[in-house]
């Protein structure tokens, strides 16, 4: 009764969806796809890395992430950047699988022969469009929300890479606007409050900007800035999300800008900067129960960051004068003649150079490219640009912590590398590095220091990297790119990170902060993300491919638990059982999707279910036991208490451990008015490491007469069989209390784990019920063991998932098995 008004009100609050009438003002018409089939929402929160991530969590300023952190069982695990660490280049490992696909937020394209910035449209949907030659993009048939490339995507809205109007801003004619007014008036109170409260704060950061002497049109100007991306562009996006989550869109991208431009212009670790997390904080939350309240697909949110960033000086500040303008005033001065000297002695080919500087630098001039080595009668003495005609000049590129140096010639060999080692002297850059031509480069630090990468990739980036291998695979390949120039710049060393822009946040380089990002993951993820450690953007993207493939299992509960360590007396193996319900959720939707999350985030070894539908029509034809099984790469036993018209319906006992079916059997009934259903018992042996556990999974009735008597045999006929020997689990719904008749009658033969839970009572901690729907009143579900089995704990998960996949909590205990030789 308590399920079916559960079900009455989720159909209404599905009626009455601002989502779902706000995708039909919008002329949108819902993707349909099946209740069961996985669709998963990638949170991007720009920019954020996972040291700030972990800070925010602890002071409460992202109080709902920290929330599926600590109450949903939801997991922190690292994510590495690649190179170079920005959104461009991170993006284009992720949706289209190439590592390095930009040397640098902004370049010289070599295939163009034009200068290229990833925020520039054209820029990046050229891009974009070389990558989607190898293949289709991670998000095709999704949509994506404010990023730089679509990743493929179906529908793209706010992208760099897709020029044209909006397909979202183009539906909203004056009568729709009025619409989404109408459905979303707390939103529409919400950014208005958010506009007013940004705008304040906004002001109040200008004029304190203002009298601490930073730029005053730069100070202007981040006024609208800040107001547009983090009130009203963050709501845009969410609410979109919200709608194509309510359609069943299979794969949904969500890009949060407001902290990296923070970041940028106060610094990471700054108030202002650390502000906006509130705000997508809350977005995050109203994706979440989106996501939950879809009627289409059973979807998962993942909450990751693309990139760190570092604190950082900005070079004019610290030199004086722009990367540019330094770089190419080195470049002047060595290309100015040196008289020759009165004799100098041949050196063959290979030979050292001299150690002298004087002959040193006459040394390395030898044979340079025109533009550097003037003849002596055309020197130019005066600095200046006028020296070089506009098309013959050095250019440089200074995005960031990263800069390319672009010369008019090809310059290789000693000369290049001299050029080098003035550019890090001369003009004080921190990091010049240059290829070798071998698979390696060469770096100059510290004004002239010359180390050579992989070789010395610990006196570069230091030994306490916590990336330093993928590090310096991907600077090498950085430098290597075909459109990275002659000198590759980087403001980072192990002092510090100098950025060639005016800024006082960056990301880009090598930096331990900028490269480390994060990923948060629902707990049914843990046994598959774990194996990889450290994370990269590809490994992301076949865990992204592997969700979204309804063919692959990615629920895998083998990596749950290893063999027991040689010495231990006991096997400690976790027991779950779960009433499913058919698979019908609380919201009517039958899904064994969503019961396979909810077991997998436990990560049980031994597994009873209860009420199992096969091929019934009601619940769509699915060998629901086999579909489980499948997902979580188990071995099963099924027994059909019942045979259906149009299938059957029973119990089943799941594990990854080897089991042999002991036998199975229907359960008396007694004369009853009532349409009751049949009950039986499931007897299984499952090996555990050399000893042998004997499982046993029952569903008793409802009525109370006839589960007297279905408990009575149950003893005498089972519990009490012979070949029923230590140590025994039974489990199962048994549609009573801890102090009911039949828990007593049970209890005369093996004792109930609810004694832990009279203890906690008796402590006064509450009791864990397991019946019905989101809110339980009773312990109606229970495990009962041989006294050679010790109980370490049991629980209740009590997460939104568990709550609405099933009108029952499932009931997990770990048990200690003493091994064969202890017994």
């Amino acid at each position: 009764m308590i399920d079916r008004l559960e079900i009455l009100a989720s159909k209404i609050r599905h009626l009455v969806s601002r989502n779902r009438w706000s995708a039909r003002l919008l002329g949108y018409e819902p993707v349909m796809g099946h209740e069961d089939e996985p669709g998963l929402i990638l949170v991007q929160i720009d920019g954020l890395g996972e040291e700030v991530l972990r800070c925010a969590l602890a002071d409460g300023q992202m109080p709902f992430t920290r929330h599926l952190v600590d109450d949903e069982g939801y997991r922190l695990h690292s994510l590495y950047s690649g190179l170079t660490s920005n959104t461009p280049g991170f993006q284009a490992e992720l949706f289209h699988g190439v590592k390095g696909a930009v040397p640098a937020f902004g370049f010289r394209d070599r295939e163009l022969d034009r200068f290229m910035s990833m925020n520039n449209p054209s820029a990046a949907a050229e891009i974009e469009k070389r990558l989607l030659r190898r293949g289709p993009g991670l998000l095709r048939g999704g949509s994506i929300w404010s990023s730089v490339f679509s990743g493929g995507a179906a529908e793209s809205h706010l992208c760099a890479s897709t020029v044209g109007p909006d397909d979202f801003l183009r539906a909203l004619n004056p009568l729709r606007v009025l619409g989404l007014v109408v459905w979303h008036g707390w939103s529409v109170v919400r950014v208005l409050a958010n506009l007013i409260a940004e705008l304040g704060l906004a002001i109040w950061d200008f004029v304190r900007g203002t009298f601490e002497g930073w730029r005053f049109m730069q100070e202007l100007r981040f006024v609208p800035e800040r107001v547009l991306i983090t009130a009203v562009m963050r709501e845009i996006v969410t609410a979109g999300t919200c709608i194509d989550a309510e359609r069943g869109m299979p794969v949904i991208h969500v890009n949060f800008l407001g902290y990296d431009e923070h970041g940028h212009r106060r610094g990471p670790d700054s108030r202002f900067a650390r502000w906006t997390l509130r705000g997508i904080d809350r977005a995050v939350r109203r994706i979440w129960l989106a996501s939950h309240r879809s009627p289409f697909r059973d979807y998962q949110v993942w909450i990751f960051s693309d990139h760190g960033q570092e604190p950082v000086v900005s070079y004019a500040t610290r030199h004086g004068e722009g990367v540019r303008d330094a770089v190419r005033r080195v470049c002047r001065e060595f290309r100015k003649p040196t008289p020759a000297p009165a004799r100098e002695a041949p050196r063959r080919v290979g030979e050292d150079p001299p150690t002298d500087t004087s002959e040193r630098s006459r040394w390395l001039r030898r044979d340079l490219p025109e533009w550097m080595n003037v003849p002596e009668q055309r020197a130019v003495e005066r600095p200046g640009l006028e020296e070089l005609p506009r098309d013959g000049d050095v250019e440089v590129t200074d995005r960031g912590p990263v800069g390319l140096v672009y010369l008019p010639e090809d310059l290789a060999g000693e000369r290049l590398l001299a050029l080098a080692e003035a550019v890090s002297r001369d003009a004080r850059v921190p990091t010049v590095l240059v290829r070798d031509g071998d698979g390696g480069a060469w770096a100059w630090k510290d004004g002239g220091h010359r180390s050579r990468l992989p070789e010395d990739a610990e006196e570069i980036f230091g030994a306490d990297h916590p990336h330093l291998e993928s590090v310096t695979e991907d600077i090498l390949r950085l430098v290597e790119h075909e459109s990275a120039g002659s000198l590759v710049l980087l403001g980072w060393d192990r002092r510090g990170c100098m950025s060639f822009k005016s800024e006082n946040g960056a990301h880009g380089g090598p930096g331990p902060r900028e490269t480390s990002a994060f990923l948060v993951v629902p707990p049914e993820m843990t046994g598959v993300v774990a194996p990889h450690g450290v994370l990269r953007p590809l490994d992301m993207r076949k865990l992204v491919q592997r969700v979204l493939d309804p063919r692959e299992p990615h629920l895998p509960l083998q990596a749950a638990r290893g063999p027991t360590a040689s010495g231990v007396e006991s096997i400690r193996i976790r027991l779950m059982t779960y009433n499913v319900h058919g698979c019908r959720g609380m919201d009517g939707r039958y899904s064994t999707q969503r019961i396979a999350r909810v077991i997998a985030r436990a990560r049980p070894d031994v597994i009873c279910l209860q009420e199992l539908d096969q091929s019934r029509g009601r619940s769509g034809g699915i060998d629901q036991i086999g579909e489980i099984a499948r997902q979580l790469q188990s071995d099963f036993h099924f027994h059909a208490v019942s045979e259906q018209d149009d299938g059957r319906f029973g119990n089943a006992i799941l594990s990854h451990f080897p089991m042999e079916r002991l036998g199975s059997g229907q359960l008396p009934r007694v004369p009853s008015t009532l349409r009751l259903e049949d009950r039986g018992v499931l007897w299984v042996e499952i090996e555990l490491e050399g000893v042998s556990l004997q499982v046993l999974n029952t569903h008793l009735s409802i009525l109370e007469r006839e589960r007297r008597a279905q408990v009575d045999a149950l003893v005498r006929d089972w519990l009490e069989d012979p070949g029923c020997r230590a140590p025994v689990v039974l489990a199962g719904d048994f549609n009573s209390s801890s102090f009911s008749y039949t828990s007593r009658r049970i209890g005369d033969v093996l004792h109930d784990v609810s004694d832990l839970d009279v203890r906690a009572r008796a402590a006064g901690e509450r009791i864990q019920h397991t019946w019905s729907g989101r809110v339980p009143v009773r312990r109606i579900d229970h495990v009962f063991t041989s006294g050679d089995l010790s109980v370490a704990s049991v629980r209740v998960p009590r997460t939104r998932l568990s709550r609405v996949a099933s009108d029952h909590l499932p009931l997990v205990v770990d048990l200690s098995v003493p091994k064969a030789e202890h017994r």
